[in-house]
């Protein structure tokens, strides 16, 4: 069963005034961007969107390729995209006059999507799903506000992400946050974790987020997935066609300063904030299903099942195959989108049954 019909690039916006951070700085008249789809009275799913996605990129778990059954339909569950601050949906420095825009975590926007929910008249979360640092979001909401989560729930179900930004992962960031302040300023990166602000020629921001868009393409996708040349199942004859109609194409689409803003979020994300990290796994109230892609070069499969294995209610299933990260998200093969629908179905309905 597939949704559609209310499937559109609407969506509405909650102001949360002045929003105070974890840091002490504040987002100055900040916003978040959601849609909700579903009935009313049906349990409550947080889907919260990733790294530089739209509340529209969400929707090939809604409504995938006409061949593979959706992994959750509004029409059985209540649906709530939140958009995470730097997607340019929520406040974000493409939509904001504050300079500097501050350095936001990821528990700061589930601080906002908690005002959000308030906001909504929901005291209960059945569910929270995402892919990449929609997945980290998720986490994030069970290791912060476990009191949410209806009684027997499913819990959290991660997509190719995990609890904190590895070291490795946050490499791969350092190269991703270095083509764009090169390519756009002239300047290099400050560190990880550091929240950047350069000031940006227009004409250099079109060369800064080509060279993000090739610098992702080594690490989105497997080097098996190279090998066998898989780019050519998805429509590109050519790896120069592959750089400029799937990856520039992404990364054009683009903000570059948003980019900045989220890279930093992405780089300092830690559900245990600094704290005893084993501990906080092992006090872990939610169950929390771990969908990493069997050969994602950044999430790696070894951390997210280490997560999982110390948590009380924890399960790591890797997704079989060779699309790497993007074996969970959109523009990949549709069998591994089948593949995760079937086991979000198995955990929602081994829930209900319960």
């Amino acid at each position: 069963m597939t949704d559609s019909g209310n499937l559109d690039s609407t969506f509405s916006t909650f102001s949360l005034g002045d929003f105070p951070l974890a840091s002490g700085a504040t987002i100055n008249s900040a916003s978040i961007a959601y849609k909700l789809l579903g009935p009313s009275n049906a349990p409550v799913v947080i889907y919260p969107t990733w790294f530089s996605g739209l509340i529209s990129d969400n929707f090939y778990l809604l409504s995938p390729p006409s061949s593979v059954p959706a992994a959750i339909s509004s029409a059985t569950h209540r649906i709530l995209i939140p958009a995470l601050f730097g997607n340019g949906q929520s406040t974000s420095p493409s939509n904001s006059q504050q300079r500097p825009f501050p350095a936001v975590t990821v528990a700061d926007n589930v601080a906002a999507q908690r005002k959000l929910l308030q906001h909504l008249g929901i005291d209960k979360i059945y569910s929270v799903i995402g892919w990449s640092m929609g997945g980290m979001t998720a986490l994030q909401w069970a290791s912060k506000f476990p009191e949410y989560f209806v009684k027997d729930t499913p819990g959290v179900v991660a997509i190719c992400a995990t609890v904190k930004c590895s070291i490795h992962n946050a490499v791969f960031l350092e190269g991703v946050k270095s083509a764009l302040l090169a390519g756009a300023a002239g300047v290099g990166s400050k560190g990880v974790g550091t929240r950047e602000e350069v000031t940006i020629e227009e004409q250099r921001k079109v060369a800064a987020l080509k060279a993000m868009g090739r610098v992702y393409a080594g690490w989105g996708f497997s080097q098996a997935f190279y090998r066998e040349e898989l780019f050519k199942k998805l429509g590109f004859n050519t790896l120069e066609d592959w750089f400029t109609g799937f990856w520039e194409k992404w990364s054009l689409s683009k903000d570059v300063e948003n980019l900045l803003c989220m890279a930093q979020t992405w780089q300092t994300a830690d559900v245990s904030a600094g704290a005893d990290l084993p501990r906080v796994l092992a006090e872990f109230k939610v169950p929390a299903l771990f969908l990493p892609g069997e050969q994602d070069l950044y999430f790696h499969p070894y951390d997210a099942t280490t997560e999982a294995s110390s948590m009380p209610m924890g399960e790591s299933r890797p997704i079989p195959g060779v699309y790497g990260h993007w074996a969970g998200g959109p523009g990949g093969d549709p069998e591994d989108i089948r593949w995760i629908g079937d086991r979000i179905r198995e955990v929602f309905d081994t829930t209900q049954k319960s």
